[in-house]
């Protein structure tokens, strides 16, 4: 559980995923994707939590 908080803090700090891959000593890249899926996951939920203004119907753009 720890190394895989390490690596998705990591992923969320935006880490290039080759330096994730060889601090957590895997011999292959794709070794460490389910960190940056945990990343972009993370994002989406981030993104989608900011509310979105939205001008008023009747307002009329110059």
């Amino acid at each position: 559980m720890l190394r895989h908080s390490f690596a998705s803090d990591l992923a969320d700090a935006g880490a290039a995923l080759d330096k994730i891959q060889r601090l957590l000593g895997h011999s292959r890249p794709s070794s460490a994707d389910p960190y940056v899926h945990s990343a972009s996951s993370r994002i989406s939920k981030a993104v989608d939590r900011v509310p979105t203004p939205r001008a008023p119907v009747d307002t009329v753009m110059p």
